[in-house]
């Protein structure tokens, strides 16, 4: 089998409400939908959700695919090293690999007629909890938001913070009221805080049951978040300093955190996403999934991935929930339990919509991380002393 031909789609589908983090917000999720043919006629789809859409889709014409053309899409482990060789040099490359590795696991799954978790040791489950996610609104909205998700089956909140102590122990604590004690949160300061400020604000939301919380400080900064490890009692995740397979080693070497939230754009893909898992299980670290708001093909890929580990025992986070459609002839259903369930069919196990691709790849909507604050030139920074 060979490589025949690649082609890229990028779409836009509008969220059902504004994403607002520390870091910014989006109105738009963005997909880079990537179409890999072969000479005997199987079809692998990948997808790139997260940053730098059009960039990544020029770089995967001009740099990658030259390296592609004509090679055996079976053979992945070659692939993933003849390509990686780009990010020697820029971790952005991680971005586009992403979507190439996913459609050669879709690919390859397709040519053997199984789902690809067998190809990453085989189901060790069926579904993948969700947690429900809460961004930076009104307290109201967000109450209303709470208890709007725990009525469909979320058993954990996740809360974005990060601006305001006074206005975060509001929400949190109004939230609190609303649900009752059980559900648990995770607050998600996403890399707003210095050690000093993350530890005294944890200290003061430890009250209100906390599972754990995510990258309270910068990605670069693995010191700072052992610091403040060390000096809370709720356990801590890594997102932003988790990106890279060595990323997850200095973590564990370290015993920064005590969970990893995984991303296949950001790692690299299937591949390298695997071998974070790896590491963490090794190092008795517990994994989630993350999330930029995938659309059907990148949300499938999740599905493998967690299905095919142990390590996955948490609810991951998913914003598909968020967005207004899915470009799946068939999108996937959330159960009563807040729960998706990974498809059987071989490969990912998921078709386009072919119309519902050509509708959304006319859209327009702000799909990059800006700042929207207080004033017209505010811009959010990580490490803030509050």
């Amino acid at each position: 089998m060979r490589i025949t031909a690649i082609q890229t789609r990028l779409m836009r589908i509008p969220f059902t409400e504004l994403l607002r983090a520390a870091y910014g917000a989006r109105t738009h999720a963005s997909y880079l939908l990537v179409t890999i043919e072969t000479d005997e006629g199987i079809v692998g789809y990948g997808e790139h959700d997260g940053l730098f859409y059009e960039t990544a889709e020029a770089f995967i014409h001009s740099e990658l695919k030259p390296l592609l053309m004509g090679e055996d899409p079976l053979q992945i482990e070659f692939l993933t090293h003849k390509t990686e060789h780009f990010l020697l040099w820029n971790t952005f490359a991680a971005y586009p690999l992403s979507a190439i590795d996913m459609a050669l696991y879709d690919i390859k799954g397709k040519a053997l007629g199984v789902p690809v978790y067998e190809l990453l040791g085989g189901q060790y489950r069926a579904k993948m909890e969700t947690t429900g996610l809460i961004h930076l609104h009104d307290v109201e909205e967000d109450v209303a938001s709470a208890i709007r998700l725990v009525g469909q089956g979320h058993k954990v909140l996740k809360v974005k913070v990060g601006f305001d102590l006074e206005k975060d122990m509001e929400r949190l604590t109004e939230i609190r009221d609303a649900v009752g004690p059980a559900i648990p949160f995770r607050i998600d300061p996403n890399m707003a805080w210095s050690p000093k400020t993350a530890v005294r604000w944890i200290r003061r939301m430890e009250k209100l049951n906390l599972q754990w919380v995510e990258q309270p400080v910068p990605a670069w900064d693995i010191e700072g978040l052992v610091e403040v490890a060390r000096a809370v009692d709720t356990p801590l995740s890594a997102d932003e300093s988790c990106m890279t397979v060595r990323d997850a080693w200095r973590l564990a070497e370290a015993r920064a955190v005590e969970a990893f939230n995984v991303y296949i754009t950001e790692s690299g893909g299937i591949t390298r996403a695997r071998e974070i898992v790896a590491i963490a299980n090794t190092a008795g670290i517990a994994c989630v999934m993350g999330t930029w708001g995938e659309g059907g093909v990148g949300q499938a890929a999740v599905l493998h991935l967690v299905a095919s580990s142990r390590n996955f025992e948490h609810a991951s986070d998913t914003a598909y929930g968020l967005v207004k459609d899915d470009y799946l002839a068939s999108p996937f259903i959330f159960d009563k339990d807040a729960c998706l369930t990974v498809p059987q069919k071989p490969g990912l196990g998921v078709e386009l919509a072919p119309a519902k691709v050509d509708r959304y790849a006319q859209i327009e909507g702000e799909d990059r991380v800006f700042a929207k604050g207080p004033g017209d030139r505010f811009i959010p920074r990580s490490g803030m002393i509050l």
